[in-house]
């Protein structure tokens, strides 16, 4: 009797970490789902969970971020092989949310391009330095360089090693 009693306990609290699991994916993919038919979603993922990860709900611990992963993971897959099909273009923002999934599941992940590398103070400086070279008369340059130790420092590289330019001189008047 306990046994099934159990049993009976781990199914009520599978089933509530599983619908949990189910609106997290649901808030977080959200910017995803407009490219999507909810309907072919919902489907391919309790099919394929029924066919294919039976022994993995059985011998997997309930819990919400589990599920949650599982469903991201069933999700990719089936977005792989065909079985979910888009409805309209995913946008940039659904794109950044499959990019994280991917990472977070490894599922495609090898297809994804390398995360990018954030700058340091001075590249940062540098391309805003540039940019500004590009885009802002002199007058704005004159502005910046003589309120920044920095900003003048680093034009004064960039217009020494030729990375800006040609007509640097007639630009920017030392």
């Amino acid at each position: 009797m306990d046994t099934n009693q159990n049993q009976n306990q781990r199914a009520v609290l599978a089933g509530r970490c599983a619908e949990s699991a189910y609106r997290r994916l649901l808030e977080e993919g959200r910017e995803l789902w407009a490219s999507f038919s909810m309907a072919d979603v919902y489907q391919t993922l309790t099919s394929t969970i029924q066919l294919d990860y039976q022994n993995w709900v059985a011998q997997t611990a309930p819990s919400i971020d589990a599920y949650l992963l599982l469903y991201k993971q069933v999700f990719l897959e089936g977005l792989d092989s065909g079985a979910v099909s888009r409805v309209a273009p995913i946008t940039s923002l659904g794109q950044a949310v499959l990019t994280s999934w991917r990472r977070e599941t490894n599922v495609g992940a090898e297809t994804l391009p390398p995360p990018e590398r954030a700058l340091s103070p001075a590249e940062a400086l540098e391309q805003q330095v540039i940019q500004d070279w590009n885009s802002l008369p002199s007058a704005e340059i004159r502005k910046k360089r003589d309120t920044s130790k920095a900003y003048a420092a680093t034009l004064a590289r960039l217009l020494e090693t030729d990375r800006l330019s040609p007509h640097a001189t007639v630009k920017v008047a030392y």
